[in-house]
C-alpha cells in the first residue's frame, strides 16, 4: 500500500493504475508488486512529480508538490518509450509522433523496432509488424478495432495521424485480446486522455517538397472540471509524386513517366474529430465521433487497360482525374471505465461505416458488356457497417498474480455495387471470450498466459458474372 498526503483531486498514476486523492488528500494502491515503480503525480497549479520508487513491503510515502510559477521558460518535452516487464509493449507519446511525423501514422511508427510501413502513393500506408500486415495486424482506437477494406495494399488506415495522442504496439500474449487478426501484433491508438483543466490547443503544420504537400491540423480541448471536450480538425492536399525515373514496366510494357512525376497521384484528406468526456472519482466515460475523408488518384498507366495516351502530362500537378479512389470512414465510440484499487471494468460500444469507392472510365474485357445506366464510371463500391460491443475486467489478485477477462461481440454488413467485381456482399457475426493471466515467478521471470474462444459465422451472397461466364463458355473453359 502507498498513501500520500496531497490536495483533493490530485491525479496519481503508478504502474498502469490510476486514482484520485480524496478530501483528506489520501489515496491508496493495493497489490503492487515488489520492485521499482514509476509514479506520476499531477495537480493544477503545481509542478508535476515524475519519479521512481522502490517497494518491498507496505509503505507510506509523502510528497510535496512545488507551486508552479505564472511565467515559465519554454519547456521542450521529449518522448519516452517504455516497455512493460510483463508484456511485449512499446509506448510512444504524441510528442514523439509530432516530432517524427512522416506523412502518415504507419510511416511515423516505422522508426520503431520491428515496425515497417507499406506505402502506395503519398497518402495511403499500412503498418507491417515482424513481416505481417493486412488482416494479420489489428489497429484499434479507444478499444475498438478499426474495420475497413484493409485487405488491399492501397487501402490505408483511415485514421487522422495528427489527432493521435498515444500509441502502444503490442506483441505476444497481450494481442490475444484483439482476436486472431492480431497474430502479427496490435497498434493500439489512445485518443481519450484527460486534458488539463482550462482551455488548451495547438496548431500543427506540415509541408513536403516531393509532392508539394500542405497540411494543417487544429486540436482544441476544454475542461472546466470533471467534464471535458475535444475538437480536432485536419486538412491536407498533395500533388503528383516526384520519382527519379522516366519510365516504368507494367505488364511487360514500358510506360513513360513525363517530367519525372507520377501522373494523377495527387490527393486530399479532410478529418474531423470530436469528444466529450467525464472523469469522476472511480468512473470515466468518453463519447468520440470521427470522420475521415480521403480522395486520391491512381496512376493511369497501372489501372484498367494500359494506354500511353492516358499518361501524357496534363500540366496540372494537383488535379485528380480518372481513375481515383474515394474513402469515407465514420466512427462512433462510447467507452465507460470503472476503476478501483485492485480491479477495473470496461464497457465499450462502437459503430463504424467504411465506404470505399474506386472510379474509372468504363472499360471492359468483354464485348457484350455495356456501361451501367446509373454511375457508369463507378468501378467498385464497398459499403461496410460494423457494430461492436465489449466487456472487460482487470483484476489484481495479489502482488504476483493479475488477470484479465473479456467478452466481445461484433456484427458486419457489407454491400457492393459497380461495374466490376472483387468481393461479394456478406453478413458476418463474431462472438468471443478470452482471458489473460500474468504470474511474476521472481524478479527476473514473469509468465504470461492467454486463451481465446471464438464463434464466427458468415453468410455470403452469391454473385454470377454473366459476361465472364459467356467468355469462358465461348473459349471452352466451362
Amino acid at each position: 500500500m502507498i498513501s500520500r498526503y496531497l490536495s483533493e483531486g490530485a491525479h496519481i498514476h503508478i504502474s498502469n493504475k490510476f486514482d484520485l486523492t480524496n478530501a483528506d488528500g489520501r489515496y491508496r494502491f493495493a497489490n503492487l508488486r515488489s520492485g521499482r515503480h514509476r509514479i506520476l503525480v499531477t495537480y493544477i497549479g503545481f509542478k508535476s512529480l515524475d519519479t521512481i520508487i522502490s517497494l518491498d513491503q507496505d509503505a507510506e510515502v509523502n510528497f510535496q508538490l512545488k507551486e508552479e510559477r505564472a511565467s515559465l521558460e519554454t519547456v521542450i518535452l521529449k518522448s519516452i518509450q517504455r516497455r512493460t516487464s510483463s508484456e511485449n509493449i512499446i509506448r510512444v507519446s504524441d510528442t514523439y509522433l509530432q516530432e517524427q511525423f512522416d506523412g502518415s501514422l504507419a510511416n511515423t511508427l516505422e522508426k520503431l523496432p520491428g515496425i515497417n510501413a507499406m506505402e502506395i502513393g503519398a497518402g495511403a500506408s499500412k503498418p507491417i509488424i515482424r513481416g505481417l500486415g493486412f488482416n494479420r495486424v489489428a489497429v484499434t482506437e479507444n478499444g475498438i478495432k478499426q474495420e475497413g477494406q484493409q485487405w488491399g495494399a492501397d487501402h490505408g488506415l483511415e485514421i487522422d495521424a495528427f489527432s493521435v495522442e498515444d500509441v502502444e504496439i503490442i506483441k505476444g500474449v497481450g494481442a490475444i485480446e484483439h482476436g486472431s487478426e492480431a497474430i502479427g501484433g496490435v497498434i493500439k491508438i489512445i485518443n481519450d486522455n484527460v486534458p488539463p483543466e482550462g482551455f488548451s490547443g495547438e496548431i500543427l503544420g506540415l509541408a513536403k517538397s516531393i509532392n508539394n504537400t500542405l497540411a494543417t491540423s487544429i486540436n482544441l480541448s476544454f475542461r472546466p472540471e470533471k467534464f471535458y471536450f475535444k475538437i480536432k480538425a485536419t486538412g491536407s492536399e498533395f500533388g503528383d509524386y516526384s520519382v527519379p525515373t522516366d519510365n516504368i514496366v507494367y505488364l511487360t510494357r514500358n510506360i513513360p513517366i513525363y517530367n519525372e512525376r507520377v501522373k494523377n497521384s495527387a490527393g486530399k484528406e479532410i478529418d474531423l474529430y470530436g469528444q466529450a468526456g467525464y472523469l469522476g472519482e472511480h468512473y470515466k466515460s468518453t463519447l468520440s465521433i470521427s470522420n475521415v475523408y480521403f480522395k486520391a488518384g491512381f496512376f493511369p498507366g497501372a489501372h484498367g487497360i494500359p494506354s500511353l495516351s492516358r499518361v501524357q502530362d496534363d500540366g496540372d500537378r494537383r488535379n485528380i482525374t480518372y481513375p481515383f479512389q474515394r474513402v469515407n470512414h465514420f466512427k462512433i465510440i462510447q467507452k465507460n471505465e470503472w476503476f478501483y484499487h485492485d480491479h477495473s471494468w470496461e464497457v465499450i460500444l462502437g459503430i463504424q461505416n467504411n465506404h470505399r469507392q474506386e472510379w474509372s472510365r468504363f472499360h471492359t474485357h468483354y464485348s457484350a458488356q455495356s456501361a451501367p445506366e446509373f454511375n457508369p464510371d463507378l468501378e467498385l463500391d464497398f459499403n461496410l457497417n460494423t457494430y461492436d460491443a465489449q466487456l472487460k475486467l482487470n483484476k489484481d489478485w495479489n502482488p504476483n498474480h493479475s488477470s484479465t477477462f473479456g467478452a466481445q461481440a461484433q456484427f458486419q454488413d457489407n454491400n457492393i455495387s459497380g461495374f466490376n467485381f472483387l468481393l461479394p456482399e456478406y453478413l458476418r457475426s463474431d462472438l468471443a471470450i478470452y482471458t489473460k493471466h500474468t504470474y511474476q515467478v521472481s524478479e527476473n521471470l514473469i509468465l504470461s498466459l492467454g486463451t481465446r474462444l471464438n464463434q464466427s459465422s458468415i453468410a455470403i451472397e452469391k454473385f454470377h458474372d454473366t459476361n465472364l461466364y459467356n467468355y469462358l463458355l465461348e473459349n471452352g473453359l466451362v
